[in-house]
C-alpha cells in the first residue's frame, strides 16, 4: 500500500540542481557588486535579477536538504531567499525565524537582511514584528529592512518617543525610514535642526541622525534645511563626519554651498569631483578643468564631466617623463582629453542659463531624472532617487536596493500623483 505520510514522501527532483544553486550564487554576488559600481546599466540589472529570481524559483521547489547551514554569505542569501519564496508556509516561517536568528550574527548578517528585504511575505512580516518587539538590538536593522521593502512599520510598533529615546543608530534608521516615506511631514524632521534631537556632537555615529533628518527636510523642500545644512557643516570638524553633509549639499543644488563643494574638490578629487556633478550648476565646469589637467585626478573629473554634461570625452595617450631625460617622453596609458573639454565649454557655455541645474547635459526635472533611473542601477541610483525628491518636494518612496522592476513601477505611481498634484494646484 502507498503511503501517505507526506513526510515520507521522496524528494522533488529537479535536474541539474547544482547548477541553479551555483548559477543563483554567482548573479546574487554579482547583483551585490554592481550595487556599489558606477555607470551600471538599469537594463543589464533587469535582466540580471530576472534570471536570479528564475534560479530562486526552482531552489524554491527542493525542500530544504538536512545539510548544515551554509557559512559563506552569498550561500547563505540563496538558501534562505528560496525558502522564503517556497509554496509550503512552514517552510517560509521556519526561514523567516533562521533570518532573525542570522541577523544577530555578523558572518550572515547581510545575507539574512537582503532576504527579508527582497522576498516579504506574511510570513516574513509576522517573525519582524516579533523580532522588533522582543529584540531591542535588530530594530535598526529591522527598520532599514522595512525602508527597502517600501514597506509600513505596523503602527502598534512605533512609540512615538523613540526617535529621541533610541540609540543613534536606531534614531538614524528610523529617520532615514521616514524620509523615504511620502506621507511623513517635515514636523518629524525640523526639532532635529534646531537642536531639539540629540546634539550632533561631531562624530559620525552622533551626526547620522541629523543627516538624515537634514535629508527628510530636503526631499520636502524645507526652506529651513539648508540653512540648519550649512549650520551642520560648518559644526562638523572631522572630514568623515562631514562627507554625508557635503552630499546633501550637493543634492539640494543650492549656490550658496558652491565654495565649500569647491574646496572639497580641490582637496578630495575622487569625491570631491562627483559631488559637484550632482550639484549639477554651471560654475562646475570651471572647476573639472583643473582637475582633467592632472594626469592623477583626470580619472575623477572624466566622470564627472560625463555625468554633468552628458558628453563624454575623447580619449589621448598620457605623456610621461623617460627617467633621465628631460624633454623626452614616453605613453604612459590614456587619458581623457583636457584640450577637447575646453573646447566644448566654448562652444557650449553660451547655452546653459546660469540658473539652470543640469544632470547629463539635460535640464534636471523629472522627466530627465526618471529616464536616467529607468536606464541606470548601481551606486548613483541612491543620488537620482533623492533629486526627484529634491525636485518635486516628495520622496518617490523606495530604496535604491530594491528590484529595479519594483522601481520602475514607484516611479510611475510618483509620476501620476506629482502629475495629479500640479493638475489640482492649477484649477
Amino acid at each position: 500500500m502507498r503511503s501517505t505520510d507526506p513526510c515520507s514522501a521522496p524528494p522533488v527532483q529537479v535536474p541539474l540542481l547544482p547548477m541553479h544553486r551555483e548559477s543563483a550564487i554567482a548573479l546574487w554576488r554579482q547583483r551585490l557588486r554592481w550595487l556599489s559600481a558606477p555607470g551600471i546599466s538599469g537594463r543589464a540589472m533587469e535582466r540580471l535579477e530576472y534570471r536570479l529570481r528564475l534560479h530562486l524559483h526552482v531552489l524554491s521547489r527542493v525542500p530544504d536538504a538536512a545539510e548544515e547551514a551554509p557559512a559563506q554569505g552569498e550561500a547563505a542569501f540563496v538558501r534562505l531567499a528560496a525558502a522564503l519564496l517556497a509554496t509550503d508556509r512552514e517552510r517560509r516561517a521556519r526561514a523567516a525565524g533562521q533570518a532573525l536568528t542570522w541577523l544577530a550574527e555578523a558572518p550572515r548578517r547581510d545575507a539574512a537582511r537582503w532576504a527579508l528585504a527582497l522576498c516579504p511575505g506574511g510570513e516574513v512580516m509576522d517573525a519582524m514584528r516579533g523580532g522588533y518587539a522582543r529584540q531591542p538590538g535588530l530594530r535598526a536593522l529591522l527598520v532599514e529592512i522595512w525602508r527597502i521593502q517600501g514597506a509600513a512599520i505596523p503602527r502598534e510598533l512605533l512609540d512615538p518617543a523613540e526617535p529621541h529615546a533610541g540609540g543613534p543608530e536606531l534614531q538614524a534608521a528610523l529617520l532615514r525610514y521616514q524620509a523615504d516615506r511620502p506621507e511623513t511631514g517635515i514636523g518629524a524632521f525640523r526639532p532635529w535642526y534646531h537642536g531639539s534631537g540629540r546634539a550632533p556632537g561631531g562624530s559620525p555615529s552622533a551626526t547620522a541622525a541629523i543627516v538624515e533628518a537634514l535629508r527628510g527636510g530636503l526631499l520636502r523642500r524645507d526652506p529651513e534645511a539648508p540653512v540648519a545644512l550649512r549650520r551642520a557643516i560648518e559644526a562638523a570638524a572631522e572630514a568623515e563626519a562631514r562627507s554625508p553633509l557635503l552630499r546633501l549639499a550637493a543634492l539640494s543644488g543650492d549656490a550658496a554651498f558652491h565654495p565649500v563643494l569647491q574646496a572639497h574638490a580641490r582637496a578630495e578629487p575622487a569625491t570631491g569631483f562627483p559631488l559637484l556633478a550632482l550639484w549639477g550648476r554651471r560654475e562646475a565646469v570651471a572647476d573639472l578643468l583643473p582637475g582633467l589637467e592632472s594626469p592623477r585626478d583626470n580619472p575623477h573629473a572624466a566622470r564627472a564631466w560625463a555625468r554633468l554634461t552628458g558628453h563624454e570625452l575623447p580619449r589621448r595617450p598620457r605623456i610621461r617623463l623617460a627617467e633621465g631625460g628631460e624633454g623626452r617622453g614616453t605613453a604612459g596609458g590614456a587619458i581623457a582629453d583636457p584640450e577637447a573639454a575646453v573646447n566644448w565649454w566654448q562652444a557650449h557655455r553660451g547655452r546653459w542659463p546660469a540658473k539652470e541645474r543640469r544632470a547629463g547635459g539635460r535640464r534636471l526635472d523629472v522627466p530627465a531624472v526618471r529616464a536616467r533611473l529607468e536606464a541606470e542601477a548601481g551606486l548613483d541610483s541612491a543620488d537620482a532617487l533623492d533629486l526627484v525628491g529634491v525636485i518635486t518636494g516628495r520622496p518617490v518612496g523606495v530604496a535604491a536596493g530594491t528590484w529595479h522592476r519594483l522601481r520602475r513601477r514607484a516611479l510611475a505611481a510618483a509620476a501620476v500623483a506629482m502629475a495629479a498634484g500640479e493638475q489640482a494646484a492649477r484649477a
